[in-house]
């Protein structure tokens, strides 16, 4: 007799990938992580907007890399 393989359990959903946590203006600014650019992010966050890290990061680049007028 041959050896069968148990037959694999039907394919379960795809892992969901979790949202990106998003922080207000003020809880960024509150942020040590973010200390020594508070003035240039109380400028460019927008009050009544929520930004992930990755999107508070690329602001700050692109701010910085700037030409002043």
């Amino acid at each position: 007799m041959a050896n069968k393989k148990p037959k694999d359990p039907a394919p379960a959903e795809a892992p969901t990938v979790a949202e990106p946590v998003k922080f207000s203006k003020a809880k960024i600014l509150k942020l040590n992580k973010y200390a020594n650019r508070r003035d240039a992010l109380s400028a460019i966050l927008k009050d009544d907007a929520e930004y992930t890290m990755d999107q508070v990061d690329t602001l700050i680049t692109n701010f910085m890399k700037g030409k002043v007028k």
